[in-house]
């Protein structure tokens, strides 16, 4: 137990004594006391988050906070996070490897289909290591979980992955961070960004950078400005944060965004590492590396060596949501150098001519997302669910996402004439100051950590003075989040007879992994081979192209019954 955990407790059982005798003194007049029946006892939470580089959502202190202290002072939990960087693929598949020793909780992400994390974590319900929430949920009356795993949440989704053999019935992941409604789902500004001062003496504007090949060009004239960082060094033409992450921004241009690795190609379904564009990409980013104009360590450097580059102005071009961004420089680089503020490109276009970016094509809710599982080893399941049954209250969510009202936040009347939140005179001036009082109070931190039906628009407008930010409202007019309705033809696979072969020779290549073998080859004609060399493996005795045949019969059969199938 940490030494400051220690005396907190050594404190809290002082006063505990303090008051039982207060008590006996007071039941020799009174005749009694009721102190052990009202008293509310202390539990912890313990969260393991398998999610590399959130670790920026810690409080800067966990035992003693105001939003911390509001949750114990209601409900009696205490709330300890563990953040572990690096792979969530990995980290996952070690911790349920033993079957033993798990976290309580765990944290991670669930993208679905094959997808590494996912199917460590089916697995693990399989085996028997993980708690069902649906049995909590009536156990402990948590009312305010019941509508979590539909609301906000893909139809699709639902059926295919929460309804996924290996969980028999059952719920074992607890959606996070979805949408209240369609309407209010959370745009997270994927784009390229590039430092404002740098294109304001270049004369450049955001909105004139519509292709990957622009990028380029403009990277080329970054490089040939010997631009500084803060301490006068010669920065870093184009990067990414953590695991090249994310690097796919700046080919957008090559990617036909849409549901499934399908791309449908002269009427024919083929998988998107066979078609024509992936071998455009690679030569473009092969020879965007070799430039010397895109950081090679970028796809292995980690989320600390990221924000170490950042943090200074240090990066020229760089790739990710704008929150992250933001959240990560806003409190040092943002307010010592403001002019360096990195603004959004584009709208770049994908290889089918829309504005679209990652996450920006959806359907009727999130399919993929952040979850929280329970493992079979919790010490305390009650107070678990006690605690995410209470942040999932709408007094939760604000709490946990604003703070406490009269404090860090009221309501206000807004252009509509709506009560709505928004930040006081006193959190901004605060904020101003030092941009992480935020989390020295607990807000928008680890205890958002569970909650899900989130009211995205109300929080943009809340945590913003005077409005949304005008770059992110920049990014989100630049690529709108655009809804379909249907079902993702991978939604099928499990009919197919030789699914697991696919899905273990997808798992043993590891795309992931080669792709920047390829990107970092010595020249375009290695990259190229090295391409090929996965495309042979990948359908080494026809494993792809058989499924290739029964997928597009399956689709084509779909579509005559009437059912519209996303791709």
């Amino acid at each position: 137990m940490k030494k400051g955990v220690k005396k907190m407790r050594k404190r809290r059982m002082w006063k505990c004594l303090v008051m039982m005798l207060s008590c006996v003194a007071l039941a020799l007049s009174l005749g009694g006391c009721n102190f052990f029946e009202e008293e509310v006892s202390e539990e912890t939470v313990h969260i393991s988050v398998m999610w590399d580089g959130l670790a920026y959502l810690d409080a800067e202190d966990q035992e003693n906070n105001a939003v911390g202290n509001k949750i114990r002072e209601e409900i009696g939990v205490d709330v300890e996070v563990t953040f572990i960087n690096g792979s969530e693929a990995e980290n996952l598949t070690r911790t349920f490897a033993a079957g033993e020793n798990f976290p309580d909780v765990i944290m991670c992400p669930y993208w679905g289909g094959s997808d590494a994390s996912s199917a460590a974590i089916r697995e693990a319900a399989k085996a028997g290591y993980l708690l069902d929430l649906d049995a909590l949920i009536e156990e402990y009356d948590c009312e305010n979980l019941e509508t979590a795993f539909e609301q906000g949440v893909s139809s699709d989704f639902v059926e295919y992955e929460l309804g996924a053999e290996e969980f028999g019935g059952k719920h074992y992941i607890l959606p996070m961070h979805t949408p209240y409604s369609m309407e209010e789902a959370k745009n997270f500004g994927y784009t390229v960004y590039c430092r404002k001062d740098i294109l304001e003496d270049l004369g450049v504007e955001p909105e004139s950078i519509t292709s990957s090949q622009d990028v380029y060009e403009l990277a080329k004239k970054i490089d040939a400005g010997n631009y500084k960082d803060i301490n006068g060094n010669k920065i870093i033409t184009a990067s990414t944060w953590g695991n090249g992450w994310s690097y796919e921004c700046y080919l957008n241009s090559f990617k036909k965004r849409g549901f499934t690795n399908l791309v449908k190609e002269n009427d024919t379904y083929i998988w998107n590492a066979m078609s024509e564009n992936l071998d455009a990409e690679v030569a473009f980013m092969n020879e965007f590396v070799n430039s010397g104009l895109f950081d090679i360590s970028a796809f292995s450097q980690n989320s600390t060596q990221a924000l170490q580059k950042h943090i200074v102005g240090g990066v020229g071009l760089t790739a990710a949501t704008y929150e992250h961004i933001y959240e990560s420089l806003a409190g040092n680089l943002y307010k010592t150098n403001p002019e360096m503020r990195y603004v959004p490109l584009g709208p770049i276009l994908d290889a089918n001519g829309n504005a679209a970016m990652p996450d920006t094509i959806q359907d009727d809710g999130r399919y993929g997302f952040a979850v929280l599982i329970i493992t079979n080893e919790c010490k305390n399941p009650q107070a678990v669910m006690k605690y995410l049954d209470y942040i999932n209250s709408e007094e939760g969510k604000r709490l946990v996402y604003l703070g406490i009202e009269g404090e860090d936040w009221d309501f206000v009347e807004n252009e509509e004439g709506e009560q709505v939140p928004q930040m006081t005179e006193q959190y901004f001036a605060e904020t101003e100051k030092n941009y992480d009082y935020k989390y020295t109070r607990g807000i928008n931190s680890i205890y958002t950590l569970g909650v899900s039906r989130v009211h995205w628009n109300e929080l943009s407008y809340a945590m913003n003075e005077g409005g949304e930010d005008i770059y992110y409202t920049q990014v989100k007019e630049m690529y709108p989040v655009q809804s379909y309705t249907g079902t993702r033809a991978n939604n099928f696979d499990d009919d197919y007879p030789e699914i697991d072969t696919l899905r273990n020779r997808l798992a043993a290549l590891d795309y992931s992994t080669i792709v920047t073998q390829m990107y970092t080859a010595a020249d375009t004609a290695s990259a190229l081979e090295k391409l090929e060399q996965y495309r042979e493996k990948l359908n080494k005795e026809n494993v792809l192209s058989d499924y290739l045949t029964w997928i597009s019969k399956t689709i084509q059969e779909q579509e005559d019954s009437g059912r519209q199938i996303l791709y």
